[in-house]
């Protein structure tokens, strides 16, 4: 068990290093947003991601609620990050 759990702590680092790299491509993206006067929320494409996330999903058998409540939550941090 104990090492599962290590494997577990391995995954949960990259996870977290991965929403670091995304946040960051988001503050890029904000400023661009910012400087060409665009919408900060572009729901058209929070749709396609998730419309792309519903077949990973399926792929990968996860509850696609799951991953819809995760990705709210990271679209809310996502226009957070680029409306400050």
């Amino acid at each position: 068990m104990k090492d599962k759990r290590n494997q577990i702590d391995e995954i949960d680092e990259q996870i977290v290093e991965l929403l670091a790299k995304r946040m960051n491509l988001v503050k890029e993206i904000g400023r661009m947003k910012n400087e060409s006067g665009t919408n900060i929320t572009d729901e058209e494409r929070e749709k396609k991601i998730r419309e792309r996330l519903k077949v990973l999903v399926k792929e990968n058998e996860l509850s696609e609620e799951f991953v819809n409540n995760l990705y709210t939550r990271i679209f809310m941090e996502s226009r957070r990050i680029q409306n400050s």
